[in-house]
């Protein structure tokens, strides 16, 4: 019998080649695009006040201060059975935002360039005047 026909890889003909190259097991997995983690994180909120599941974040001001707390359905009823007293006596007020004074900053700015390059002040001409620029325009 031939040495090819006792050798159980009849593709290695000289028992000088070296075997065909193997996947060991330790071996790094070669697909990398294929070997993704996926992390999934749940937020479960409760109730601040006994620590009960599915809470509901409630948003109150009170004395000009805003606060908010997590309450299940039990809480939060028992929040609007407390303040609804207080509520049905109250008057109703919409909030105001912050309102910038309507000015023409930008003649304001072209006119504060101008002073600040007849004074020799260095002032870009693109972008915000420094607070400092401004402050010696009002107060010339």
């Amino acid at each position: 019998m031939s040495d090819m026909a006792r050798d159980p890889n009849p593709a290695r003909r000289n028992r000088s080649d070296p075997p065909p190259k193997a996947v060991l097991m330790n071996d790094p997995p070669r697909r990398a695009k294929e070997a993704r983690m996926v992390t999934k994180t749940v937020v479960s909120v409760v109730d601040d006040i006994d620590g009960s599941p599915d809470a509901e974040t409630v948003t109150f001001t009170y004395d000009g201060k805003s606060y908010e707390i997590d309450l299940a359905r039990k809480n939060r009823d028992a929040l609007a059975s407390a303040l609804s007293p207080f509520v049905k006596a109250a008057r109703p007020t919409s909030r105001k935002s912050a309102q910038r004074p309507t000015s023409n900053s930008n003649e304001d700015a072209a006119a504060i360039r101008a002073w600040a390059a007849g004074k020799g002040i260095e002032v870009s001409d693109r972008g915000r005047v420094p607070r400092s620029v401004r402050e010696q325009y009002a107060n010339r």
